[in-house]
């Protein structure tokens, strides 16, 4: 079973890699790899066939894609959800800066700044990550959203 989920995987981050200027294609990889994160099995396997790489390129790919950014950062919230080797990795390959980005960039979104939250409440659950939030300006923009998202019931529980 492990190995049918390595080979979808490899099949989405190929597809991801292949058409890294389409943001439906990263939409749709970004939506794969969130499901199937969702098992802590596969977790790693995800993160053995670059999965966290495509999702924190996509992230940086598309920025102005507010579904991109809100799939992706749902997508880094399972796969950092059960343990601290994707967590580092996340923030080890960029993913806190690109977090931060997205949040900066969909301020208005109240669900990017949720999803965005969240991702960093578990990044933060390790030493080097809670560093590197600070350093990257994650912790100002958890206040900016909390105070221009006040009716949202997510953000204020995330933040």
């Amino acid at each position: 079973m492990l190995q049918s989920v390595m080979a979808n995987v490899r099949a989405i981050v190929a597809e991801m890699e292949k058409n890294k200027n389409v943001v439906k294609a990263q939409e749709k990889g970004c939506v794969a790899l969130n499901r199937l994160a969702s098992s802590q099995r596969n977790q790693a396997a995800i993160a053995a066939a670059g999965g966290i790489e495509a999702v924190i390129a996509a992230l940086k790919e598309h920025p102005g894609s507010a579904d991109v950014q809100e799939l992706a950062c749902a997508a880094l919230c399972n796969l950092a959800s059960n343990g601290n080797d994707n967590q580092l990795r996340i923030g080890e390959k960029g993913g806190i800066e690109a977090v931060v980005g997205a949040m900066k960039e969909h301020g208005a979104s109240a669900r990017a700044q949720d999803l965005g939250i969240l991702v960093l409440v578990i990044l933060a659950l390790t030493e080097d990550n809670r560093v590197k939030i600070g350093e990257k300006g994650g912790i100002e923009t958890v206040i900016r959203a909390m105070m221009e998202h006040e009716a949202s019931v997510g953000v204020q529980e995330q933040g």
